[in-house]
């Protein structure tokens, strides 16, 4: 696994895009979203495996599976099970991630450090009588 082991979550959208959905399908849904972040936007389509994590039957995931799918929150690619708002997530997070690799790799200067630190000491020396 080379996924996330967190991500960020919108209550409302989960909300409001899983209305009317089915109480099993919802908590699938959910449960295979949290799979798909934990594997990196790419989770095999394995039905033991999947089955296993939602505490059901394969036979059950089967017709779960079914359900989730034509819903069109869950697509299926090569043999891998994905989400287009987890893939835009993950996206943009690589992004920033690369951006703050980038500027880890610059040298950490802070140019005129040595002016302002003895401006400051000439600012507050103390009097001498």
């Amino acid at each position: 696994m080379n996924g996330l082991p967190y991500y960020k979550a919108y209550p409302r959208d989960f909300l409001d895009g899983t209305a009317g959905m089915d109480f099993e399908v919802k908590g699938a849904y959910r449960i295979l979203l949290d799979l798909i972040y934990l594997h990196g936007g790419r989770l095999v389509d394995d039905p033991r495996f999947i089955a296993g994590h939602l505490g059901c039957s394969v036979k059950k995931w089967n017709g779960l599976r079914a359900a989730v799918i034509a819903t069109g929150k869950i697509v299926v690619s090569g043999g891998y099970l994905g989400n287009l708002r987890a893939d835009k997530e993950l996206d943009s997070l690589k992004s920033f991630s690369d951006k703050q690799r980038e500027n880890a790799s610059h040298p950490r200067k802070n140019k005129g450090l040595a002016q302002s630190s003895t401006r400051f000491i000439r600012l507050y020396q103390p009097a001498i009588f």
